[in-house]
Parts: structure tokens; C-alpha cells; sequence
């Protein structure tokens, strides 16, 4: 599972519960962690500031490094406390988002945690907030954490119950995959959900969808959903896990699967996205916006990969030119 994350800490920010989730995580999964900040230069070129005000930039430039290694201090006394290895890394990057993602990819880290400090997911795009980008180029898991500290979570508290957004058809999706393997990792048992599509016509070719359809339509697609969960639930009983699975009802939102998994006791949500940026994912009507936002627990997202491995088939040729050397040295030994 994850032996090493990128833990993303922000000095203007309120880094507490990044941390504590982060470092809480890493201790179930016996991983490392690194501590990452990104200090950005300011827009307007310091060559071009009168000598008052570039002192000012600088002492500025100054006073926020040493803030970060303050705050990088206290992380890794909090890892140590717990028992993690970590260490520390102090960088400066003009893009802050491919700050992270260079960071991560240079530390071998294959997940990231993140803070996000509130707002909805228009506030996130016009603020310049680093989370969209994450998520959408990030090839590795990205976990944002609201900013609001956990009790339980600051002791160590192993994860109790991971909720798992299953989408539709999908029977071997990286959400499902990655929901069993933390599982497995965190001790925890699993709550699989799936949203059933709205039970519409097709746009196309609607012959033969009259009088009844709309029942067929709607029966089929609950029948898919309970097959999808069952199934998702049968891959945790075959790994030794305790899994349940719920079909949700057309229409349900990021909010009510937030609270969903508040009342569920469910400490980590994973989501799975197919690489699209974050306009189309609020087109589209993607529950990752909103779940970043309306969520008191951890979202884990994962992007699924655009490529899937493929099969690889049997090299039979070679077989056939191996006895076919056999045979043609058999008859020269008989010839002979």
C-alpha cells in the first residue's frame, strides 16, 4: 500500500489536522512521510521595488521561511511522537501545484495529503487554490482534509470504517482496489455505496422502450447496482473483510454522502475520477467537488488510469519453433 506520503503543509493555514491525519495514516500503514512546503515568490519582480519596499519583500520572504521550518519542526515532532520516520523539505516554486507534484514524484511518494481550508469548489478555482490541479494531474492518490482537527485521529486511531464510491459498472475500479487494500492496511471494515442512474429513456432509438419501460428500465438498473455491490462486497470476504454494500437512490449529492459518512462512522471516503479537469468535473456534475467541500472526513481521490493494462497472451509461436528444433535435431541424430 502506501510506504511514503507527501504531506503538504501551509504556514498561512491552519496545518494541524493535515498533519494529524496524514501522520495518523502513515503510522497504520508503517509508511514514511514527508513534510512538503512550496514558498512562492511574490508576483512583482523585486529588481523593479524601491529599496523600502524590496527590504520589505525580503524580510517578508525571510519571515515566512522561518515560520515553515517552525512549522516543519512541530510535524516531525508529532511524527516522532508516533512513532513515523519523516523528513522535511523547504522548496521554492513560481507554480505551487507542479511544486507539489515535483516534490512527490522526487521523494517517491505515492500518495498526497492536503489541507483545504473551506470554501466551495467556484471559491477553490477563483482563489487559486492548489486542490483542483492536484487532482487532476496528480498520478498518485491525492487526500484533502478539512481543516478541522480530530481527537481521535491525533492519538493514532486506526481508521474504524472506510466508505467506497463505487461507479457505475465498474467491477474493477482503482476506488474499489485501493478501498480494499487500505482496508487491509488500517484494519478497518468497509461501507461500499453506489448512486443509481436516473431511470431516463434513451435519447437514441427509443423503439421498442413503450408502455412499461420506464419500470424495466428502473428495475434493471437497481438490479446492476445490487450486482456491482455484491460483487464489490464479495472481493473484501475473499480478502478477510468485513464489507457491507448500499444502493443510493437517484439524485443523491456530495453533501448526503458527507453525511452519510459522518452517521455511518466512516473515517475515510474514496472516490475515483477519469483525469477530467476541474471545470468539466463541475459540468459534469462530479461529487468530488463536493465532497472536498462539504466532507468532515479525509476524501482519498483516485484517478483511474486511461489506459488499462492489457492481457498478455500466450507465446505459443515459440513453443512450436522450440519443437520444431527438436524434431529436426532428432532426425540429424538418427541420420547419423
Amino acid at each position: 500500500m502506501f510506504k511514503r506520503s507527501l504531506i503538504v503543509l501551509e504556514p498561512d493555514s491552519q496545518p494541524d489536522a493535515v498533519i494529524q491525519r496524514g501522520v495518523a495514516m502513515a503510522r497504520a500503514c508503517l509508511s514514511e512521510v514527508v513534510f512538503y512546503t512550496g514558498l512562492t515568490h511574490t508576483s512583482q519582480p523585486a529588481a523593479d521595488l524601491p529599496d523600502r519596499e524590496m527590504a520589505t519583500h525580503w524580510d517578508s520572504l525571510d519571515d515566512k521561511r522561518v515560520r515553515t521550518e517552525r512549522l516543519h519542526r512541530q510535524a516531525q515532532q508529532v511524527a516522532e511522537d508516533l512513532g513515523v520516520l519523516s523528513r522535511s523539505v523547504i522548496a521554492t516554486a513560481d507554480d505551487p501545484a507542479n511544486g507539489i507534484l515535483g516534490a512527490a514524484s522526487t521523494s517517491h511518494c505515492d500518495v498526497i495529503v492536503v489541507a483545504c481550508d473551506g470554501g466551495n469548489a467556484v471559491v477553490r478555482l477563483l482563489n487559486g487554490s492548489v486542490i483542483p490541479g492536484l487532482v487532476t494531474a496528480s498520478p498518485v492518490p491525492v487526500m484533502v482534509c478539512t481543516t478541522r482537527p480530530s481527537a481521535e485521529v491525533a492519538h493514532g486511531t486506526a481508521t474504524s470504517r472506510v466508505l467506497v464510491i463505487l461507479e457505475d459498472s465498474d467491477l474493477n475500479g482503482v476506488a474499489r482496489t485501493q478501498g480494499l487494500d487500505l482496508a487491509r492496511e488500517l484494519a478497518a471494515d468497509l461501507l461500499f455505496v453506489h448512486i443509481t442512474p436516473p431511470d431516463v429513456l434513451p435519447v437514441v432509438d427509443a423503439a421498442g422502450f413503450v408502455g412499461g419501460s420506464n419500470d424495466r428500465l428502473a428495475a434493471e438498473m437497481r438490479m446492476q447496482s445490487r450486482r456491482l455491490l455484491a460483487s464489490a462486497s464479495a472481493s473484501a470476504t475473499r480478502a478477510g473483510l468485513t464489507a457491507r454494500g448500499m444502493s443510493l437512490p437517484a439524485g443523491t449529492s456530495a453533501k448526503d454522502i458527507a453525511r452519510m459518512a459522518v452517521d455511518q462512522a466512516c473515517e475515510l471516503i474514496v472516490v475515483a475520477h477519469r483525469g477530467s479537469n476541474a471545470v468539466m468535473r463541475l459540468l459534469t456534475g462530479s461529487l468530488i467537488p463536493g465532497l472536498i467541500t462539504a466532507a468532515a472526513t479525509p476524501v482519498l481521490i483516485c484517478r483511474e488510469p486511461e489506459h488499462p493494462p492489457k492481457r498478455r497472451t500466450p507465446r505459443r509461436r515459440h513453443h512450436r519453433h522450440r519443437a520444431a528444433a527438436a524434431a529436426a535435431a532428432a532426425r540429424a541424430a538418427h541420420g547419423h
